[in-house]
């Protein structure tokens, strides 16, 4: 392509000379002629009329170079009408020729079209380079757009330079637009922009994709000194961020790719950048990762899972196990807590550990959470019509709780299964009040309305408090396998337990202790009076048959 401009180049310059020869030519050689008129034939032209000709010529010739180049073509048709003016100089002063007078008001004719000509021009360029920056510009934060980056980007490609792209992405960025509104995340952006462009070098080309989304080349920098810069923008972005629209402490994640190392094209280096990104937001936020070829395969196995997923719910390849929970000191049935387990096509199973990130990952959480509690409830629907009483426990994710409708959807598969409320419990972890816990208390007392227990599960250890335990409307709290194992090796261990359980019996909540295995176990728990105790000890998870004939002895 520099080929082409450079050939291009050349050409003009060679007309411009030919033009520049051929012009003074014929002004010197009719400067040089003494005589008044030519003969052509049977024809006589006067020297004057021919250069009245020549004239017209050079205003034509004139619009031709103006319209090839309108820069470097306006200085050579100055230098022509230059060389004209000497001429008619020439031939009224030193020749006496006066009535070469009369080309003077042609010739200032010609320069009057050939200024305006030239502003037009000129104003035309203007316009253009203005509608060039409009479309190279992003409108809110006035960095370079997408489609200036990916241009930025690709030149860098065909030069063969080496450098690293790194993608930001802000956290949380929806829940600033959804709870203060578009105008304060506008403002943070912005923000964003600012400080980002603060500490950029020359060697950093900054630029907005999209939303919350942005994107720097660093040139020349080591992946020491790419870490180091972008730990440097974590840094000012975490700095408080004061507006007239609101005050917020903002973060974000970031993912780098490397050329030529990760990738040799625009949207490879991009999608890696992508990937890397979304790597630091799995692994807590605010922190930066560089793309990593094993990546790829994590996420084609991600892909993989999705895809067993959508089958199983489609084709109903997921199935339960139930793992009955017993009074500790009876060893009286209390109910059984759901397991959900798969099988891909092959009959292979997948771990729940595996299939649940990526159904949460997903969204697809929501449809496994209906699938697992309509199932679960129509096992044992026909059970319950007896004297029987017995729970069952259904996980269901954060995702669901923190949904308004759900306490609507539960009662629907209530009313669907015929299943009686009083014997389902729903098991709720401690990260469902981590974005919300009013919205997510407001949807337990919903569920506890309709006659529901509620379970908390793996008590200890996430983020228990005791502040918004008393708010929580818990039946039952489930101490995690975590501490039973350790329980009868560490005296800390046992500590912790007792606490757990004193703790619950002081919310008015009873207590299940999970992973139970061993006696000695058994026996610390009954004497810490635990009240329930589910584990390999009493029962394993088991299938619908062998569950229903635990409910009849």
């Amino acid at each position: 392509m520099k080929k082409t401009i450079d050939k291009g180049n050349n050409l003009k310059l060679f007309i411009y000379i030919v033009l520049l020869i051929a012009m003074i030519a014929s002004i010197i050689i009719l400067n040089k002629i003494n005589i008044e008129e030519i003969s052509f034939g049977n024809s006589v032209v006067s020297i004057p009329s021919l250069s009245g000709v020549i004239t017209v010529f050079m205003m034509l010739v004139s619009l031709i170079i103006l319209n090839i180049d309108n820069k470097k073509g306006f200085a050579a048709v100055m230098i022509i009408n230059g060389f004209q003016f000497i001429n008619v100089s020439i031939s009224v002063f030193v020749m006496n020729r006066m009535n070469a007078i009369t080309g003077v008001p042609m010739m200032a004719g010609i320069l009057g079209l050939l200024c305006m000509q030239h502003n037009h021009i000129k104003k035309t360029e203007q316009n253009e380079k203005r509608l060039h920056t409009l479309s190279a510009t992003d409108p809110l934060t006035g960095l370079n757009n997408r489609r200036s980056v990916m241009a930025y980007v690709n030149g860098k490609i065909e030069a063969k330079e080496p450098f690293s792209l790194l993608f930001f992405d802000l956290d949380n960025f929806k829940n600033i637009n959804d709870t203060m509104g578009h105008a304060c995340g506008d403002a943070i952006l912005c923000e964003a922009a600012r400080r980002w462009t603060e500490i950029s070098d020359e060697n950093v080309y900054i630029g907005r994709i999209g939303g919350d989304e942005f994107a720097m080349i660093a040139s020349g920098k080591s992946d020491e000194e790419i870490n180091e810069f972008a730990g440097k923008c974590l840094r000012v972005l975490s700095e408080k961020i004061c507006t007239e629209k609101c005050d917020y402490y903002a973060a974000c994640s970031v993912g780098t790719a490397r050329f030529p190392q990760d990738g040799t094209d625009c949207e490879s280096l991009f999608r890696f950048a992508d990937t890397a990104m979304y790597k630091a937001k799995n692994n807590g936020k605010n922190q930066i990762c560089f793309f990593d070829s094993n990546m790829l395969s994590e996420i084609h196995n991600e892909m993989k899972l999705e895809t067993e997923i959508r089958d199983a719910l489609k084709y109903n390849r997921f199935y339960l196990v139930f793992q009955p929970q017993f009074e500790a000191d009876t060893k009286h049935l209390r109910g059984f807590e759901t397991l959900l387990r798969l099988k891909d096509k092959d009959g292979t199973p997948i771990p729940p550990s595996s299939f649940i990130p990526v159904a949460e990952k997903s969204g697809l959480i929501l449809d496994v959470d209906r699938w697992v509690l309509r199932h679960a409830m129509q096992s044992f629907s026909e059970q319950t019509s007896g004297s029987s009483n017995f729970i069952v426990s259904v996980n269901v994710s954060a995702r669901h709780i923190t949904d308004c409708g759900f306490a609507d959807e539960l009662k629907g598969l209530l009313d669907e299964t015929g299943f009686p409320a009083e014997m389902l419990e729903v098991e709720v972890t401690e990260s469902c009040f981590i974005s919300s816990i009013d919205e997510a208390i407001s949807s337990l007392l919903k569920i506890k309305a309709l006659g529901v227990k509620i379970a908390l599960d793996d008590f200890g250890t996430g983020y228990a408090s005791l502040s918004y335990l008393q708010r929580l409307p818990i039946d039952l709290l489930k101490i995690d396998k975590s501490f039973i194992d350790d329980m009868t090796e560490r005296d800390d261990s046992g500590n912790f337990v007792e606490a757990i359980i004193s703790i619950g019996h002081m919310f008015h909540c009873k207590v299940i202790s999970e992973g139970v295995e061993q006696d000695s176990q058994l026996e610390t728990l009954k004497k810490l009076k635990c009240d329930y105790i589910q584990g390999y000890i009493w029962g394993k998870p088991q299938e619908r048959s062998n569950a229903i004939q635990l409910i009849k002895c």
